[in-house]
């Protein structure tokens, strides 16, 4: 049997992906055999597959090294739950499961987020907090440039300086992940498309959500259209 590491946000993480997680695995367990490397102190065990291993992040590399997986697979969003995910992703290239085609305000957090970047805002005046927040302002700034080499001075300067998180939309900072991995699987058509134009060659998969429809009963959605004062040929998106 295959084996799979699976690197994802899992319940309780404030995140939509790590619900989404536990639907992928309940696919993937009687397949494959899964490790998931999660970066919770108490994952909520109960909800992932009962043949799943669980274990904390820092735990793959020995067990990578012990015997390596077929496959890893990284779930990642535009969200601090996944900045665990951005070290293994380097160090052993997989499959990238892009939630979120912007990624640069997380990552960005990640830099000016980081306890130097902290310490130094808390005493300005010392010589080395400044010297340690000027190397992690310095390794984002060459993340950016290596991203978008005619405009990463700029970007940087003007993120800094700007009130509020409109920028990076601009500039997803998805080159990276995207570039680091052997495959990436994103969800509609649209992310496919900006993966490609940004990060040329890049191996690209469109794959549809693990989705079950519920059967409703016809009479409760009657119920919803009147209560609401929705009409019976109204098209609803919930």
């Amino acid at each position: 049997m295959k084996r799979l590491a699976f690197f994802s946000p899992v319940p309780p993480a404030a995140t939509g992906v790590a619900d989404y997680a536990i639907d992928v695995l309940s696919l993937l367990v009687p397949r494959y055999a899964v490790d998931v490397f999660h970066d919770q102190a108490a994952p909520e065990r109960d909800r992932l597959p009962a043949g799943a291993g669980v274990h904390h992040h820092s735990e793959f590399v020995a067990r990578q090294a012990a015997q390596p997986y077929d496959l890893a697979v990284y779930q990642m969003g535009n969200g601090p739950a996944h900045d665990f995910v951005y070290e293994p992703l380097v160090r052993v290239p997989g499959l990238l499961v892009l939630h979120d085609l912007v990624l640069h305000h997380a990552r960005g957090r990640m830099f000016l987020d980081a306890p130097e970047a902290r310490a130094y805002a808390r005493e300005p005046g010392r010589a080395d907090t400044r010297a340690a927040a000027a190397a992690v302002l310095g390794r984002y700034a060459a993340e950016v440039a290596y991203s978008y080499p005619a405009q990463g001075g700029r970007i940087v300067e003007a993120h800094l300086g700007t009130v509020g998180d409109l920028l990076p939309y601009a500039y997803p900072l998805f080159r990276l992940p995207v570039e680091a991995s052997r495959a990436v699987a994103v969800h509609n058509e649209f992310m496919a498309q900006a993966v490609v134009a940004e990060v040329p060659g890049s191996d690209v998969v469109r794959i549809p959500m693990p989705m079950q429809p519920l059967p409703v009963a016809g009479a409760a959605v009657e119920a919803l259209r009147k209560r609401y004062a929705v009409a019976a040929d109204d098209f609803v998106v919930g």
